[in-house]
């Protein structure tokens, strides 16, 4: 009789110590995840002053974006850029040139979001550069232009406007301005 009293106090010493182990490994598991739980927004890659260039077939470079980082996201595969510098180089235009404190850029998207202090500038070749500021722009690669919806102040060595809303077409040498345009010229002396 006292062997089966000790074969039963062993085997329920060893079901409580199993069951132990069993709730004590659930509970670092932590829960399961909801089936349509959403990966957090955390970085999956990211570059430390880097350059992309971007080529057309004939191998003339249309632009270059460079920036002190850029961090991808794994939800989303968006992309944040900080200090993000796009030279756009049309083949038959002046060059223009877009700076920013940041930028965001979405996975197969030729857009690139440029967000807070956002200057772009116009670089003729034998006349004065002309500068744009504005707090937002949204430049579209492939087409060749840059739009906002926001209060933008443009100027050059004679001039300086302000307006409310912006396209530049970089292919085409012009700047559309949409509202509130308000401009003051000062004619150069010829001496």
């Amino acid at each position: 009789m006292r062997a089966l009293t000790r074969i039963i106090v062993i085997a329920l010493i060893l079901a409580a110590g199993t069951g132990l182990y069993w709730v004590d490994t659930l509970r670092r598991a932590g829960p399961e995840p909801a089936a349509d739980a959403k990966t957090p927004h955390e970085p999956d890659a990211y570059f430390v002053d880097f350059t992309l260039r971007r080529f057309e077939n004939a191998g003339i470079r249309t632009y270059r974006l460079a920036g002190e980082r850029m961090t991808r996201f794994a939800d989303d595969r968006s992309t944040l850029i900080e200090r993000p510098d796009l030279d756009y180089r049309p083949v038959e235009a002046a060059p223009w040139q877009a700076t920013a404190a940041r930028a965001k850029t979405e996975p197969d998207s030729d857009r690139v979001e440029l967000i807070d202090d956002v200057v772009l500038r116009q670089i003729p070749e034998n006349e004065p550069p002309m500068t744009i500021r504005t707090s937002r722009l949204t430049v579209l690669t492939e087409a060749g232009r840059a739009d906002t919806d926001r209060p933008i102040t443009a100027e050059s060595r004679a001039w300086e406007i302000d307006a409310t809303g912006m396209t530049a077409w970089f292919d085409r040498d012009r700047v559309e301005l949409h509202h509130e345009v308000n401009g003051r010229y000062e004619p150069q002396s010829t001496r």
